[in-house]
């Protein structure tokens, strides 16, 4: 199975997701040894992954990144790194379109499969806790 960001293939991610993660605050008080330290919760943090995707003409590949950006304003979304799928959904945050690259001709595994669009995009996710999905 390609990568994935929702709907969207892709030829690769450039890392894999980040998780939602316990949270910790450690405190110290003057005049008591020692520290403490409790879980605030799990939350993630935004991240960045680079996507590369091949369209069928240059003008497709200049209109992905406009399907790309629906993502931002809808709900999370599945994500697939090589074969697995993420355990948590993911908020689209932002969308950046890094460039659009014409070529003529390319083999995979030594099929000759012709292309004419690499798009390059950055995308800004955040995973959200699956117990607490609201769309």
């Amino acid at each position: 199975m390609a990568d994935r960001i929702g709907p969207f293939s892709f030829v690769r991610l450039d890392a894999p997701p980040q998780r939602v993660q316990p949270q910790w605050e450690v405190a110290g008080r003057a005049g008591v040894p020692g520290t403490a330290c409790w879980d605030t919760g799990e939350r993630g943090e935004p991240f960045s992954v680079g996507s590369e995707a091949v369209e069928l003409t240059f003008l497709d590949g200049r209109q992905a990144i406009q399907d790309y950006l629906t993502l931002v304003s809808g709900p999370p979304v599945t994500l697939f790194y090589g074969t697995l799928e993420a355990a948590q959904k993911y908020k689209v945050l932002k969308v950046e379109l890094l460039g659009v690259k014409r070529v003529l001709g390319a083999f995979i595994g030594g099929s000759p499969l012709i292309f004419t669009a690499l798009v390059f995009a950055r995308w800004t996710l955040l995973p959200i806790d699956p117990f607490v999905v609201k769309p």
